[in-house]
């Protein structure tokens, strides 16, 4: 007998946490998942016309309306995704309404109302619009604190106070101190993400101050945690530099960098055997390089003349030593990273893509040892494959390195394998700071 359609407020809820369940514990394909989500939005909204105003119901219709926008390429289609995002706001804020305390629907109310913010000056530049729902969000992350705070300093008393009386249900959970690093976390990504739109200095780095002093408050708070709140310390730091360096108009000045790298290596020190924060530094090292290497080649660019031209690449040989180092940096954080994570594909494909991007370019040092660069490229990409092989990526970033090396055999042979593994030409052109367009166009 087919299983009747669910007609009661409570039997609707079932379904839908039946279907959050579902992908929590299954392994589904990214189109599944999408599909069990948006039957268990339908699931709340049948739960919520049977029964308005019901705060659990409408703060979990919001958080899947919010999971459904995460699908949404927020390039492809941003109104889309907005719509998703809003949605979910109208939905946390109704459940907010019923119970001001709740922790959960605060959270992500901020959650959502940062996200939507970014989303309104990625796209729309609208920073006048956005400014006051980051100010918002913090504003409620720290209710959310004040509030979990105070629910663990009560919860001694509270537990006393419990095994002394007669009850058939037992209270909720107290937060942890996880909880409380959780949400200082994410205040502080939404203080730098405030301080990025600041036009003045003064303005900008009274927020970026802000952000590290919680971040450095929030060190006592759980030893265990210690490496990624400095890296997240190590991002406001950045986040800062950036700033500075935009705001500036100079030259690319790596000094700047300096603090975050220092608070980097003291993420490393303090988690030894966390891949994160060597991820975290080989990324701000290929940053500085790629900065400077952008540098050079628009002073090149920017000369016509044949005279000017040959001091242009004079200048970028001269930049060799600046440029260089910052990839050898990268390769060795994310090497220490991968021998942390053997299984860990997306470590080894990046490898992969820094030897390939070093192989290609316009410096004498990388041109002398070339085919070295390809080589290594090729081991990382090979390695990925050994974890991943059902995995179309690390198969064509094979494919090009065997394309410069002249290897027509193996490049036809991998060709075939990601045709077979449903690669695209347009997955290529949104990778195309991995994929020459010469090779794409093939």
């Amino acid at each position: 007998m087919a299983a009747s359609s669910p007609s009661t407020f409570e039997q609707w809820m079932e379904q839908a946490a039946s279907l959050e369940r579902k992908v929590e514990n299954e392994e589904l394909s990214e189109m599944e998942a999408l599909d069990a989500y948006t039957q268990a939005a339908a699931a709340y909204t049948e739960a919520d016309r049977l029964q308005p105003k019901d705060a659990a119901c409408l703060y979990n219709w919001g958080r899947v309306m919010f999971i459904l926008g995460g699908f949404v390429d927020g390039d492809e289609d941003p109104d889309e995704k907005l719509r998703h995002v809003s949605q979910a706001i109208e939905k946390f804020e109704a459940s907010v309404a019923l119970q001001p305390d709740n922790t959960d629907a605060l959270f992500n109310l901020a959650q959502a109302l940062a996200t939507r913010c970014d989303l309104l000056v990625d796209n729309d530049n609208d920073r006048a619009t956005g400014e006051p729902l980051l100010k918002r969000a913090i504003a409620l992350f720290d209710q959310v604190y004040a509030l979990q705070e105070a629910a663990l300093n009560n919860a001694a008393t509270a537990t006393e106070e419990a095994s002394t009386a007669s009850s058939s249900s037992s209270p909720p959970p107290p937060p942890t101190k996880e909880s409380l690093v959780d949400t200082v976390s994410a205040v502080a990504e939404c203080v730098t993400s405030l301080a990025c739109l600041q036009e003045t200095a003064k303005e900008a780095d009274a927020l970026f101050d802000d952000a590290c002093q919680r971040l450095e408050r929030a060190l006592s708070l759980s030893e265990e945690r210690r490496s990624d709140i400095l890296c997240d310390w190590a991002a406001v730091l950045e986040a800062k530099a950036n700033h500075q360096q935009q705001n500036t108009a100079e030259r690319m000045d790596a000094q700047l960098y300096e603090p975050a790298i220092a608070k980097l290596k003291e993420a490393m020190a303090a988690g030894p055997t966390l891949a994160d924060p060597r991820c975290d530094l080989g990324d701000l090292y290929l940053g500085i390089a790629h900065g400077k290497l952008i540098e050079a080649t628009l002073d090149a660019d920017e000369l016509d003349a044949s005279a000017e031209k040959e001091q242009a690449v004079a200048r970028i040989a001269a930049m060799d030593d600046e440029i260089t180092p910052y990839y050898e940096q990268a390769c060795a954080a994310f090497k220490e990273a991968a021998s942390l994570e053997p299984t860990n594909a997306g470590i080894k494909q990046k490898l992969g893509d820094i030897y390939f991007a070093r192989s290609r370019l316009p410096l004498d040092s990388a041109k002398a040892i070339e085919q070295k660069l390809l080589a290594e490229a090729e081991h990382w990409y090979q390695a990925t494959l050994e974890v991943a092989q059902d995995d179309p990526e690390p198969v064509i970033r094979l494919a090009q390195v065997y394309d410069v090396q002249g290897r027509a055999e193996d490049y036809e042979r991998l060709l075939n394998q990601w045709q077979k593994l449903e690669g695209t030409v347009n997955d290529l052109y949104e990778e195309d700071d991995v994929f020459e367009m010469e090779f794409i166009d093939k």
